[in-house]
């Protein structure tokens, strides 16, 4: 059709708006199908190593290995196992090499260079270590203290991430990586460390799961007198010591109980005996009483008596001095001294005849006969006295006997029930030694649990991060390019209406002359289709040719053989016939409606008015009412401009989100993480470091509903006098408190329950979030050390964490990871280092996008009015007026979408930066510090004001002569 010919001429004319958008294009696709296709790449390789080198379906550890009979059983049930035992040792600089033997059939190495180490003293290295350490094939490198020479460099495919631990968030390449060597060379580190990790590697034949093979797992054979690791067995040691104690213990008390019962059985006896003899001593003693009560009753009568005769041989005396002559009296009380003072007398003087001293021989027989039956009757009185005091005796002595006889049938009572109770203590004694026995047997005759972890493929980050990683920027692109193809195929619509209302008189005349809507519909959907075609082609083209550049973060840091590339129809069909039949869609529906118009219409010109135009603006000003109008005018134009906009700005605020987020990371780690070092410990001490604090630390694992599967989450038990943290424990059973990383994560809040599984034991704990603290560094949930220990069957002093403010000297042998803050925030540091050439593409993208929306546009609208700028120059408005009035309106389009725009984009990658980031072990929120606003805003007016500058270039070059043009 000779009428195609004005398409030459059209893109001529306007060949930069032309190229601009083909330049849109090329450079949207160039991005989005890079990133998809590195995606496709990074999979089809991953895939095909994974497959070629036979990559695991899990892998297990245990404490002893296991026997070949086992393993020929596991195989019998369906699952093949290769040993894949390692032990980590000190590499070049400070770094750890954990070293493997040769694997033969599960997770083979894939070499890069060189070859595999076949003789003692060989090794050969993952290649990012290789390569970070400047180590080639042939050169020798110091391994535990060893000198080795390096045959070759690979990878495999159970560490395309090489992580020391399954939870870190980041490997770190050049500290951490795997190497491996001759079955001799590694038998010889076998016999000379006691830190090997028996680990297996496996893979699932027929029906049996997974979870199959862990209950097998666990139920098989365990002789704890092959553990080899003397940390474990002393562990070992110290629950078989319990064991021992305990059954020694119960030997002894049946011991006891046995020389109990005998010994109360002659209790018994004597008891009986002893109540027999206080029975005879109280009849005796009742007897006593009686018989002294009879005396004491006399004691009276002998007294008086005694003193009558007294008093008679005093009368008789008074009487026999008379007969004598003496004329002296005498009592019973100075009878002696009386007698006496006469004796005196009469042997003083000097007769001496026979009557004198027959006086004296009177004298003193009377003194003696009363002397002596005084002395009768006081002793006769001090004996009825003693009669009285023994018989107050005896009758106490009888009460006594009467009581010691009802103690003594009380203690014989007693004694009986004694030895009859131990008795049948020493008989259920038998029986409870018996029981204990049992239950020993039973129960502590421990069948010792040989599986430490199990980890199924799917859930072990060293196999899928990679793959996870580059589906998310996959599903990313995907999304982000239809947007922005979508916008720049509306785009080219708008332009194509501006072509058919500048030549609508044109057109009508066509239809005059018999040419038909559809034969005008195909022609004006030529140009754009052709561009769309031309610029997807060479887009999808240039795509395919960055990929090589968008992979090379991810080839820098996961560890896979070199890529192969592959040309996946869907990306073609995505990146060229999809983004076509969006522009013919667009084009279409746009094209369609505006040639619907009458041709009379067409010819002169007419434009259908939109009601805003005639909106009343009352009393404003003639340049700001004009300005309006122009706005209003051009409405379908600063629509599009602001989705565009809105776009661009939509993609800044994605990259100063990712820039926000990661440096928000880096400094929380190093701000929230008081202790400088964490020792998990697979072995504590029995006795901890003074200079440490200790902790309780459980990995369980809680349901992630961003990806619908699982992620570990650090439960750690610490107490109220742990110097590294300051936030209180106390709460009911079960309470919690989690890191805000936890709480971003998994999307709980304070007041939630929620329940975290072991998946080794199978069992569920739930817990209720009691409040939420600043802790950056991993998904860390805190509880009160003592509820830890009771929660998870552990003793009251148990631990297996440390954390000190300064390096402990602890065995390495004991040692399951030490976490420092400087590796913390090394590895958040290498984090930010990866994602910022993501951030620089991003910001740079969004930067062109909303330059070249906003210039084009602006350019078709200044073009549609330049009859009207013509005009206005002719009524001798300067340059500086013309571009208020026309560039003006501008400025209110690009204001109201950076103020929607910007608030309105943040929301929607609050939404969806959690799933941009949901494989990272970590809760990163979407931020952005208030600077980034600020520097957002710069870019968004210097892009204005330099796309202001060009199109005002372009104002001047309207000539007066415009308006003749446009005469009917």
């Amino acid at each position: 059709m000779i009428l195609n010919k004005r398409i030459i001429r059209e893109l001529k004319e306007n060949w930069v708006r032309y190229g601009a958008l083909a330049f849109l294009i090329i450079f949207s696709l160039g991005l989005v199908v890079s990133m998809a296709g590195s995606t496709d790449v990074v999979n089809y390789t991953i895939d095909t190593n994974n497959e070629k080198n036979q990559l695991e379906d899990g892998e297990f550890s245990v404490y002893v290995p296991l026997t070949k009979n086992q393993q020929m059983e596991l195989e019998k049930m369906g699952a093949k196992t290769e040993a894949a035992f390692y032990v980590d040792l000190p590499g070049a600089e400070k770094s750890v090499l954990r070293v493997f033997k040769n694997r033969n059939n599960i997770n083979t190495i894939a070499l890069e260079e060189g070859s595999l180490a076949d003789q003692i003293g060989e090794i050969a290295l993952e290649k990012h270590y290789a390569e970070k350490h400047g180590i080639r094939v042939g050169q020798s490198i110091e391994v535990g203290q060893k000198n080795y020479q390096v045959t070759g460099t690979g990878t495999v495919p159970d560490y395309s991430n090489v992580v020391q631990n399954v939870s870190d968030v980041l490997a770190d390449l050049k500290q951490f990586s795997i190497g491996f060597v001759a079955e001799a060379e590694f038998n010889q580190l076998l016999a000379g460390d006691s830190n090997i990790e028996y680990n297996y590697s496996y893979k699932l034949d027929g029906n049996l799961t997974a979870t199959e093979l862990k209950e097998k797992l666990v139920d098989l054979d365990f002789d704890k007198t092959k553990v080899a690791n003397k940390y474990m067995q002393e562990i070992i040691n110290t629950i078989e010591k319990g064991k021992n104690d305990l059954s020694g213990g119960v030997k002894d008390l049946a011991d006891g109980t046995q020389k109990l019962a005998n010994g109360t059985s002659a209790l018994q006896q004597g008891s009986n005996e002893l109540a027999d003899g206080a029975g005879s001593l109280a009849n005796g003693t009742d007897q006593l009483s009686s018989g002294l009560g009879e005396l004491t009753n006399s004691n009276a009568t002998l007294n008086k008596a005694a003193d009558d005769v007294f008093q008679g041989m005093i009368a008789q005396v008074n009487s026999e001095f008379e007969n004598i002559g003496m004329t002296v009296t005498v009592t019973g009380d100075n009878y002696s001294s009386v007698i006496d003072s006469l004796i005196k007398t009469i042997d003083g003087s000097d007769a001496n005849t026979v009557e004198v001293l027959n006086t004296l021989n009177t004298l003193n027989t009377m003194k003696a006969q009363l002397d002596s039956y005084k002395a009768f009757k006081e002793g006769l009185r001090a004996y009825t006295n003693g009669v009285e005091s023994a018989y107050s005796g005896s009758a106490e002595l009888s009460a006594g006997a009467d009581s010691l006889y009802q103690g003594s049938v009380t203690l014989a009572n007693g004694a009986n029930t004694l030895s009859n109770g131990s008795a049948s203590l020493n008989s259920g004694m038998g029986e409870f030694k018996s029981q204990v026995t049992n239950f020993i047997n039973e129960n502590m005759d421990y069948q010792y649990v040989n599986l430490i972890t199990f980890l199924e493929a799917g859930d072990n980050q060293r196999i899928t991060s990679c793959k996870s990683d580059a589906a998310i920027n996959k599903n990313s692109a995907l999304i982000a390019g239809a947007i922005i193809i979508t916008l720049i195929a509306y785009m080219i619509s708008v332009f194509v209406i501006h072509t058919i209302d500048k030549e609508s008189a044109v057109i009508g005349a066509l239809y005059s002359m018999g040419y038909v809507k559809k034969e005008l519909l195909r022609h004006f959907m030529i140009l754009p289709m052709l561009i769309v075609a031309a610029s997807a082609i060479l887009g999808t083209g240039l795509g395919f040719v960055l990929i090589g550049e968008n992979i090379k973060e991810n080839v820098a840091y996961y560890s896979y053989p070199g890529y192969a590339m592959v040309f996946p129809p869907y990306l073609l069909i995505y990146g060229v016939l999809l983004p076509v039949m969006i522009a013919v869609l667009v084009n279409y529906l746009v094209i369609n409606s505006k040639l619907s118009m009458e041709p009379l219409k067409l010819l002169r010109r007419e434009k259908k008015q939109h009601q805003l135009a005639n909106i009343d603006l009352k009393e404003m000003g003639f340049i700001n009412r004009y300005r309006i109008r122009q706005l209003l005018r051009e409405i379908r134009g600063n629509i599009t401009m602001f989705w565009g906009l809105f776009i661009a700005i939509l993609l800044m605020v994605f990259g100063f989100s990712i820039y926000g987020s990661v440096s928000a990371y880096v400094n929380n780690v190093a701000s929230d993480v008081e202790y400088n070092y964490l020792y998990l410990l697979k072995y504590p001490m029995e006795t901890a470091p003074n200079d440490a604090t200790k902790a309780y630390t459980e990995s369980l694992t809680a349901d992630l509903y961003l990806t619908g599967g699982e992620m570990d989450v650090t439960v750690q038990g610490i107490d109220d006098k742990n110097p590294y943290f300051d936030f209180p424990l106390d709460g009911e059973k079960n309470d919690v408190i989690i890191s805000d990383s936890v709480a971003n994560k998994f999307g709980y809040k304070v007041g939630d329950e929620i329940t975290l599984s072991d998946n080794l034991e199978d069992r569920n704990y739930n817990f209720r979030i009691k409040e939420v603290v600043n802790f950056a560094s991993g998904l860390y949930v805190f509880m009160d050390i003592k509820e830890m220990r009771e929660l998870f069957g552990q003793e009251d002093d148990y631990y297996n964490t440390l954390m000190s403010d300064h390096e402990l000297d602890i065995e390495a042998g004991r040692i399951a990871t030490v976490i420092t803050v400087d590796k913390m925030v090394a590895a958040a540091r290498q984090m930010f280092t990866m994602m910022y050439g993501l951030v620089i593409t991003i910001l740079g993208a969004s930067v062109l996008l909303f330059a070249i929306v906003m210039y084009l546009l602006v350019k078709m609208m200044i073009d549609k009015s330049t009859f009207s700028i013509s005009l206005i120059k002719v009524f001798g408005y300067n340059e500086r007026e013309i571009k208020k009035l026309y560039l003006g309106t501008t400025f209110y389009t690009v204001a109201l979408s950076t103020l929607i725009a910007i608030p309105v984009s943040k929301m929607i990658i609050n939404k969806i930066y959690p799933y941009m980031v949901s494989n990272v072990s970590a809760g990163m929120n979407a931020t952005m510090a208030p600077q980034s606003y600020l520097i957002m805003v710069a870019i968004i007016l210097s892009t204005y004001v330099i796309v202001n500058f060009m199109i005002g270039r372009h104002l001047k070059k309207i000539s007066l002569v415009e308006i003749l043009k446009e005469r009917e």
